[in-house]
């Protein structure tokens, strides 16, 4: 068979076309921080999409939990809705604080217990350290919009720091929220977060299984508090650990947050 010069043309432009539509719109990189109210070195995982004209176009995710990237394939699905434009440009930097029933960081600060002293310095790292970092390194002087999510215990976490801080941060993702904080339990957890008289402008998403009444108790406490802008509740009926179901997820939770 015959192969003219102007059929291998097509064919080198059809190639090259491939690989700039498989490029992708993403890099990632590792970094870390050194943080004195943790007193220790934290690493950092940071995803970003290509930078804007106008870097204070872009957006901060503070993502509290490194080892969760990888399960809801962060960096692919932030890709590909970038690439769609349907979300805005975006920094997310992933963290993690300790967990497990001893050195657990993940609470709530104003707990009345010592245990909050372990939440509070995960919550200053956040905003003292973390936070300005970021900025400095992005090189910008405001983002867009600033949001942070958490799962589990996490993200009670992540809520607390929000729900503080809503001059910096006004979007939190709260997966499959866990209340029950080592000493703590749900309904104690609830009572510190309804006692609080602060009324933040903040937006929430909470996604949990439909069958969790803490986590129905809770959005029902946030929509007594008149100032919260949005809350949007997804209710699931399946677990955390279905594939397919938590990267839904999380793409949902991107264009509630980031919509383009």
């Amino acid at each position: 068979m015959k192969i003219t010069k102007r059929l291998c043309y097509f064919i080198f432009l059809a190639f090259v076309s491939m690989l700039f539509s498989c490029k992708s719109a993403t890099k990632k990189i590792e970094d870390s921080l050194y943080s004195r109210h943790l007193q220790r070195n934290m690493p950092i995982t940071i995803i970003s999409t290509s930078v804007p004209d106008n870097k204070s176009d872009y957006n901060l995710l503070l993502f509290n939990q490194t080892s969760m990237l990888d399960v809801v394939n962060a960096q692919k699905i932030i890709d590909s809705l970038f690439k769609k434009k349907q979300i805005q440009p975006l920094i997310v930097v992933a963290f993690e604080g300790k967990s497990g029933p001893i050195n657990n960081e993940y609470g709530l600060s104003n707990m009345d217990n010592n245990d909050a002293k372990k939440y509070k310095k995960l919550h200053d790292f956040i905003i003292n350290e973390l936070y300005p970092f970021v900025k400095k390194k992005a090189g910008v002087r405001k983002f867009n919009t600033v949001g942070i999510l958490g799962f589990k215990n996490a993200a009670v976490a992540a809520f607390d720091v929000c729900f503080n801080n809503d001059e910096k941060i006004n979007k939190v993702g709260m997966f499959y929220p866990d209340f029950t904080i080592e000493a703590a339990n749900d309904s104690i957890t609830l009572a510190n977060i309804g006692a609080s008289r602060k009324r933040p402008t903040i937006n929430i998403w909470v996604t949990d299984v439909a069958t969790s009444f803490t986590t129905k108790q809770f959005c029902e406490m946030m929509q007594e508090k008149k100032s919260i802008q949005n809350l949007t509740y997804y209710p699931t009926t399946e677990v955390f650990t279905n594939n397919k179901n938590r990267l839904h997820q999380f793409a949902a939770f991107l264009l509630w947050a980031f919509p383009q």
